[in-house]
């Protein structure tokens, strides 16, 4: 009997809003229901990165049912490297990797797989709050059709552990080797380390050593970014979540990120993300069992959903 080779995924929560809908209520499951099922193939699903790039973002594979649209996003590029696939698989409706190719035909390279699950409120994904951002531009491209244009946000959904109220949550800490996405002037989109924030601070002041660079290395100076909020008497618990979750979004690592509680105690940034580790089939060193990370998303999603 063979070894079941696993691999542990971490899936994220994220709610859906709708920018151009003035509705509480997301219609990305029934839009994105309706596009599936034209009657078009993978090819009208790919998503050019820009007009120079040669990557691309596609809809390979997907299942419908009537609590979760369950789909697998590729990243590709026509490059001769491996994980390769021949561009004619594209036109049928969805990618099936396991047929046969021909050795002479144009391939694509798979540079990476997200997976994903499409709920009526709720998506379940594989990526991270600070890279959702991709998958949120690209289903905004996907669902801009019937001529209408469609935009959506994914927040990452919160959930306030056990004894702890809402209202208690005081200040964010950032530590000082976060990457905090931000803009500059002309609306260029950058980010900044918190550390070099601050080593640039000091060595704008007078009469400061000029040698920060060397504070830093021996851990002699640090920093940290420190943001603090309230929830208004008026607000919703839902709403107030939402604008934690907003915050955490582009914050590429959560665990330097810290929440201080009025009663001086602490909680970990991922202590409240809505997240959930699950134990997934691995069938070799790419392909995963999808149909058991289909299964454990639509679990996850039940949870969340009530």
């Amino acid at each position: 009997m063979a070894d079941f080779k696993h691999r542990n995924i971490l899936l994220h929560a994220y709610e859906v809003e709708n920018v151009d809908l003035n509705s509480d209520i997301s219609d990305i499951y029934d839009v994105l229901y309706r596009r599936l099922n034209r009657d078009e193939s993978a090819n009208d699903r790919r998503m050019k990165l820009n007009s120079v790039s040669s990557e691309e973002d596609v809809i390979s594979d997907f299942s419908i049912n009537e609590n979760g649209i369950f789909c697998v996003m590729m990243r590709i590029s026509p490059t001769e490297e491996i994980a390769t696939i021949p561009d004619s698989f594209f036109k049928g409706r969805t990618v099936q990797l396991g047929s046969s190719q021909s050795k002479s035909e144009p391939t694509v390279t798979v540079l990476n797989t997200v997976y994903f699950l499409v709920g009526k409120k709720y998506v379940v994904s594989s990526l991270p709050p600070s890279q959702i951002k991709r998958l949120q531009v690209y289903l905004s491209y996907l669902l801009s059709f019937e001529g209408k244009e469609r935009i959506y946000t994914f927040t990452p959904a919160i959930v306030v552990p056990d004894g702890i109220k809402l209202n208690e949550m005081k200040e964010f800490i950032i530590g000082e080797q976060c990457h905090v996405p931000t803009s500059i002037s002309g609306g260029k989109a950058t980010d900044f380390r918190v550390i070099n924030v601050a080593a640039e601070f000091l060595k704008g002041l007078a009469n400061i050593t000029p040698n920060i660079d060397s504070l830093i290395k021996n851990n002699i100076l640090n920093a940290r970014l420190l943001i603090s909020f309230s929830k208004p008497r008026k607000m919703s618990e839902e709403d107030y979540k939402k604008i934690l979750g907003a915050y955490i979004k582009p914050i590429s690592d959560i665990d330097n990120v810290k929440i201080k509680l009025k009663n001086k105690k602490t909680l970990k940034g991922k202590d409240v993300l809505r997240t959930k580790s699950v134990t997934v089939e691995r069938l070799d060193q790419i392909r995963l069992n999808e149909r058991n990370l289909e299964y454990e998303m639509k679990e996850f999603l039940r949870e969340i959903d009530v």
